[in-house]
């Protein structure tokens, strides 16, 4: 199980970092859309700050 934690709190778990990918993508779309993130940085922020759980 890898899991990430957003900077406003929110909790993502998944069995793999792909799927983290893909849940952190859905997160970024809907609460943070200003953000204007592409897949790239939201692959890296993945690849930074995803951990074992």
């Amino acid at each position: 199980m890898r899991a990430l934690d957003c900077v406003c709190g929110h909790h993502l778990e998944a069995s793999d970092d792909e799927e983290l990918f893909s849940k952190a993508r859905a997160h970024v779309d809907q609460t943070h859309p200003d953000m204007q993130l592409n897949d790239e940085q939201v692959r890296q922020i993945v690849s930074d700050g995803a951990y074992d759980k």
